[in-house]
């Protein structure tokens, strides 16, 4: 893929013509200092600071009341985005990708990606550029492929319920599947960048679905033998997954979304050892351990932007050798979409030694 092309010379004069487009658009109701225009294109623009109100003057076909009401005016968006612009008048199998210094401020969060970004998109342009190339491809395709085959093993009967505890299953598949397509649809849709927080809240409540509603069963039923120790612990689990909520829904920054998350980390390791005193080694334990190094290492590698911040360009203006495939992200996708997998088989462990405990067949230590 070659670098990132440049921005159209003239995007002043592409936005003049959205502009012109949308002078008499219907308008729908404003937020703050947000207006909302329908578009003649099949995306909406909402920016709150892309968007001005221009004075311009009526048609000549305007009604006596129309002149009365403005004034003799109408107030009109004045569209200054030219990546909406640009998206606008660029054809579907062509369009234009940015450099990190072009990107819109909302996509510019890993200064070592300098190329292959995608802005100003429509939701149809969204979708179809799932089979493009850009630096979002990997991010997109390293979820999507495991949650197809999740799909085709449920279908093909590879993976059935457990017997007695089919709402628990349906939890524990139910949530990987969810955070896997969160995944997706926020690296997808990401290129509407005036929803990105909205998609990006998408995603983490994703993760924190399969946090709470899968990763309780290391101590709900990992605990089965310790019922008032597995009470305390399942409450300040789900309290804490609570206050995950509140903040994926109202934090502002990564950090205030991450630390709740730290929080039901430490439960769930001090659980985890908690059960590795207890209790023999465990098959269920060996795959929870994989699941947790899994999950901190592609963390650690996320947060630290490991390995592309080592193979930076001299010049900050070219493209890096990692903007597209195996860099942090993607290598923090392909180690969740494992730990996924060690979470499942962990649950399943711990189903099957439940049953024998129930049915008698094995004893508490």
């Amino acid at each position: 893929m070659p670098d990132a092309q440049q921005r159209d010379e003239g995007p002043g004069a592409a936005a003049s013509g959205v502009a012109a487009a949308l002078a008499y658009a219907p308008k729908r109701k404003t937020k703050g200092n947000m207006q909302r225009v329908h578009t003649l294109a099949a995306f909406e623009i909402e920016c709150d600071c892309h968007t001005t109100k221009a004075r311009v003057p009526l048609p000549s076909s305007a009604s006596a009341p129309d002149l009365a009401a403005a004034g003799g005016v109408a107030a009109a968006p004045n569209v200054r985005c030219s990546y909406y612009a640009a998206g606008a008048e660029g054809r579907a199998g062509q369009k234009q990708l940015y450099s990190f210094a072009e990107a819109p401020a909302a996509l510019r969060f890993n200064s070592h990606i300098r190329s292959g970004y995608r802005a100003g998109y429509s939701y149809s342009d969204c979708c179809r550029s799932m089979l493009s190339w850009h630096n979002e491809t990997g991010n997109i395709w390293s979820h999507l492929l495991p949650a197809l085959l999740l799909l085709s093993l449920l279908a093909g009967g590879q993976l059935q319920a457990w017997q007695g505890a089919s709402v628990a299953f349906a939890a524990n598949v139910g949530s990987i599947a969810a955070c896997f397509l969160g995944s997706v649809l926020y690296h997808t849709f990401m290129a509407h960048h005036h929803q990105h927080d909205k998609w990006l809240k998408l995603d983490v409540c994703g993760i924190l679905l399969v946090l709470v509603g899968g990763g309780h069963m290391v101590m709900w039923w990992g605990l089965y033998c310790h019922p008032t120790m597995r009470g305390i612990f399942v409450l300040l689990y789900y309290g804490c997954g609570a206050a995950c909520v509140w903040a994926a829904l109202h934090a502002t920054t990564a950090a205030g979304r991450g630390v709740p998350m730290l929080g039901l980390l430490a439960l769930r390791l001090t659980a985890f050892a908690t059960r590795a005193v207890l209790e023999p080694p465990s098959v269920a334990l060996q795959h929870y351990a994989v699941m947790e190094v899994c999950s901190l290492v592609g963390g650690l590698l996320n947060v630290l932007r490991i390995p592309e911040r080592w193979l930076q360009p001299k010049d900050p203006g070219c493209a890096a050798p990692l903007d597209y495939l195996l860099n942090s992200h993607q290598i923090m996708h392909l180690l969740v979409a494992v730990a996924m997998w060690q979470l499942h088989l962990g649950a399943t462990a711990d189903y099957h030694t439940v049953s024998a405990l129930l049915a008698g067949t094995e004893q508490c230590p």
